[in-house]
């Protein structure tokens, strides 16, 4: 009950609500101030000095060093990615980072290429051949397997239950391929659907697991079915990286051709035309077997392909061993795009902002935090390969965790914190770029009830950064942009900081004399010194549910 309720209690008088009310007063502010003392630090002056000797210029040389036409543009693989992991590495070691006790300093990622084997890949329909690369394609995942059975039509595939939607009532889904779209039925929100499916809802692919089918046939979009199945086919053979093992189970699956769509539906008593508009159209039409004496059967086949990439971790473990199991982590992605060919010649994409100038503080961070008096918990120094694809050095960090993830206390991520507006240059929708004195910062309020008031007291005491919290307001911009987006949907209070978008953003022209060195440094400082409140701080911040629409992988 807060004091505005005692004050309006009917039949209270008023010198009786000024005494509760002064009461209730009392009382908050009590409360407020035991909080408060659970986890205020006074940031020892040893730890102000060693912090306050990270300079411009090491972070200007890291960052040439990472950005340089050796590191090849750092793409995930790649012997320039390998060789910034070692000076990575190398860092870490001489500034008495040690790695995690028993373990080395590298966490490889299990990645491979996915490639689709056209040759060995095959299919029938009512025992006539179907053509690989005309009539079906393998699926965006490019998923081995094979099925063969008769089929169901059960449109868009998601069963809600809160919802009503439910397209699989009064259907024998067992030995069966699944036809369906992969379009979100009109109407039906994130929010609708929360978490992943298989849960308190079901794409086709999950109900289809639980209840007993072996295949899924999906039907082409309205984009996918106005390109010609030569225009496919290159884009269909292209590698596709992955986690392996996959993280999920799969049904063995094909995108279909319009064509073979048609043919399936010959003589169903819904015509394909029909079912390709629906698909189109984001609609279903009602769900029903197709002639049970109608078989489809398919292969298809891939080739795989390991990668080597690897997550360059390092630790400053904590001076109490009671809390020592605890890890503050700071991380930042160190790859990007790599050579690649712009105007008919092969060049060099450097990513000094993205993100050699997040990868460079971090390691300053490190630097300084190792000459400074230990805290209480540990902090771990995570530099993540695969965040230019699909974040894979991250998700790996949560699937195969070097430390619980319960005993994360707080994951802060610097991507991109090395540019700034020119004075007066006004801010549009294509370079929201933050000021020389601000930074933008993700995560405090939408991840913690008490750690955005925590980094304010720390950077508002003892750092110069303004702190712009916009990306924390609906939409959420940037949630889904980085390696923090694993940890908050893991449930870890997480904080990303970021400079703001650019136009040199994955062009070769992000190079390292654009950047701003002084705000690196202002970056670096005020990150370094709330890591150390953290992992010293009595309480760890409080954690706080995501909003269901951020939930889903």
């Amino acid at each position: 009950m807060t004091c505005d309720m005692v004050r309006a209690i009917p039949g209270l008088h008023m010198s009786q609500s000024q005494r509760v009310a002064a009461g209730c007063l009392a009382l908050s502010a009590l409360l407020s101030a035991q909080t408060a003392s659970l986890w205020t630090v006074d940031i020892p002056p040893a730890v102000l000095g060693a912090v306050a000797r990270i300079e411009q210029a090491q972070l200007r040389q890291d960052v040439e060093a990472l950005t340089a036409p050796s590191m090849e543009g750092r793409q995930t693989p790649s012997p320039g990615l390998e060789r910034a992991a070692a000076y990575l590495q190398q860092s870490l070691q001489q500034a008495g980072v040690e790695p995690q006790p028993g373990r080395a300093y590298r966490q490889r990622i299990p990645i491979v290429d996915r490639i689709w084997d056209r040759t060995n890949s095959s299919g029938t329909f009512d025992g006539k051949p179907l053509i690989p690369g005309e009539d079906f394609f393998p699926t965006p995942a490019v998923l081995d397997g094979s099925a063969s059975g008769a089929l169901v039509y059960v449109g868009h595939g998601f069963r809600v239950p809160a919802r009503g939607i439910d397209p699989y009532a009064g259907l024998d889904l067992r030995g069966k391929i699944l036809v369906t779209t992969t379009v979100r039925p009109r109407g039906l929100s994130p929010g609708d659907t929360p978490g992943t499916p298989g849960e308190t809802w079901h794409d086709a692919r999950t109900f289809g697991l639980a209840n007993g089918a072996i295949g899924l046939v999906i039907i082409p979009n309205g984009q996918l079915q106005r390109v010609p199945a030569s225009e496919r086919l290159p884009l269909a053979t292209q590698p596709r990286r992955s986690m392996e093992p996959l993280p999920i189970e799969h049904l063995p699956a094909i995108g279909a051709s319009p064509l073979l769509i048609r043919t399936l539906f010959d003589g169903a008593g819904v015509s394909g035309d029909a079912v390709l508009q629906a698909a189109a159209e984001g609609t279903a039409l009602p769900s029903f077997a197709l002639p049970q004496q109608r078989r489809l059967t398919f292969t298809v086949a891939l080739r795989k392909v390991p990668i080597e990439a690897a997550n360059v971790i390092g630790v400053i473990p904590g001076r109490d061993t009671a809390a020592q199991h605890e890890h503050v982590i700071v991380g930042a992605h160190y790859d990007h795009l790599g050579v690649r060919e712009r105007d008919g010649k092969a060049g060099v994409y450097p990513g000094a902002d993205d993100n050699a100038s997040g990868t460079a503080s971090v390691v300053a961070i490190a630097r300084a935090l190792a000459s400074a008096p230990r805290p209480r918990r540990s902090i771990m120094f995570v530099f993540f390969a695969s965040e230019e694809w699909f974040h894979e050095g991250s998700r790996h960090a949560l699937r195969a965790p070097v430390v619980p993830v319960s005993d994360i206390v707080t994951m802060i991520n610097l991507d991109m914190v090395g540019r700034s507006r020119p004075a007066g240059e006004p801010l549009s929708a294509n370079t929201p770029l933050s000021d020389p004195t601000e930074v933008y910062v993700q995560g405090a309020r939408l991840t913690s009830h008490n750690l955005d008031e925590r980094m304010r007291s720390v950077i508002g005491r003892y750092g110069s950064l303004a702190l712009n919290a916009s990306p924390d307001a609906p939409p959420y911009p940037d949630f889904w942009g980085s390696d923090h987006t694993a940890f908050a949907q893991a449930g870890v209070p997480t904080l990303y900081f970021s400079s703001g978008m650019h136009a040199d953003h994955h062009q070769p022209t992000d190079t390292a004399e654009k950047l701003d060195y002084s705000k690196m440094r202002s970056v670096a400082h005020d990150v370094a010194l709330l890591t150390w409140h953290l992992a010293e701080a009595q309480e760890r911040p409080l954690k706080k549910p995501l909003p269901p629409e951020l939930t889903t992988p």
